[in-house]
């Protein structure tokens, strides 16, 4: 059982980097084309709240995590609940880079983005990434920081 699960997270894993590495979006929007397309490809991302208007009544979680030197992230909506490890790897699986992340990121209200908890993951994520831990904040804490700024959230203190 144990070796079982072990390969099915090898599987995942490979397959999210597989999925990171083969991104044909170009990574600025030159024109409605490629916008259309990008909304497509990052729809789930888009439409977390259809409203949009008004704050997230539970706000937004971001993970993030690198891969070969490069950030990649994804967003789920807040909720009074940890993420499980199918959930994080589903957004590994889209993969979306962090320049694309922030320009969908920024569709949504300043103070979603201003609150929105941010998590760096490994990948495959595991469990104890999932906790939301202090912890795990220091672990990564430079590059959190980094991730912070660039996105215009709000930090964890040291």
């Amino acid at each position: 059982m144990k070796k079982t699960l072990m390969s099915l997270m090898l599987v995942a894993g490979i397959l999210s980097i597989c999925g990171c590495s083969n991104n044909n979006i170009p990574n600025s929007i030159n024109n409605k084309e490629n916008e259309n397309i990008r909304y497509a490809k990052y729809e789930v991302y888009y439409n977390i709240d259809t409203g949009k208007k008004d704050p997230l009544f539970k706000g937004l979680e971001m993970y993030a995590w690198s891969n070969n030197n490069e950030w990649f992230g994804g967003l789920l909506p807040g909720t009074n609940r940890l993420k499980t490890i199918d959930e994080v790897t589903e957004l590994q699986n889209l993969c979306c880079p962090i320049n694309i992340l922030k320009e969908i990121f920024e569709t949504y209200d300043e103070q979603d983005q201003y609150y929105c908890g941010l998590f760096i993951v490994s990948i495959p994520p595991q469990e104890d990434e999932l906790d939301h831990s202090v912890d795990n904040t220091y672990k990564y804490y430079e590059d959190y920081l980094y991730l912070c700024e660039y996105f215009g959230i709000h930090p964890v203190g040291k």
